[in-house]
């Protein structure tokens, strides 16, 4: 016999990724207001990040902050280390969902 009810299950980070690029891909969001939301959403990120972080979180930010400034040096892009030091703070702020909001802000 079955029972109504709510299902819940564990979304993963590519799964909830994939349906929010579906919803900007249906919709009509400009640059700015994608730039504007992945400003607040960094935000957010950083606040948990700060609360939640672990040593080697930290750690690599640090890394990636070394990397840039010597990509930055050589007259290199530091455009994939940018995306990186932001995809690092969501990943320390221990929520799958900030970090699938980042990747897919960073992805258009």
């Amino acid at each position: 016999m079955c029972k109504s009810g709510s299902f819940v299950s564990t979304v993963g980070v590519e799964s909830l990724t994939e349906r929010f690029s579906d919803i900007l891909r249906l919709s009509n969001i400009t640059v700015d207001q994608l730039t504007e939301a992945r400003l607040e959403i960094s935000l957010v990120n950083l606040k948990y990040f700060m609360k939640r972080m672990k040593k080697e979180d930290l750690q690599g930010l640090e890394d990636c902050l070394a990397e840039a400034a010597r990509a930055n040096r050589l007259g290199l892009s530091t455009r994939e280390k940018n995306i990186l030091f932001h995809q690092l703070i969501a990943l320390g702020s221990k929520n799958p969902c900030s970090y699938s909001c980042i990747i897919l802000c960073w992805k258009y």
